[in-house]
């Protein structure tokens, strides 16, 4: 779903949503191997940005 926001220009929301979700799933599944894919792919959504040199308002 990030993946679909961010081709559509909503990058904002697109960066929100896996962090989100990586908010809510590490304490409950510390070591579970899918937190690693996530944050992977946040990584590479927040590189595109920073190659594109996009500037998005501070989460929080």
């Amino acid at each position: 779903m990030a993946a679909v926001l961010h081709a559509l220009g909503h990058r904002a929301p697109a960066r929100a949503l896996p962090t989100d979700t990586m908010a809510i799933h590490r304490p409950a599944h510390p070591d579970h191997p899918t937190t690693e894919r996530m944050e992977g792919q946040l990584s590479l959504l927040n590189q595109r940005c920073v190659e594109q040199h996009h500037h998005h308002p501070p989460q929080g």
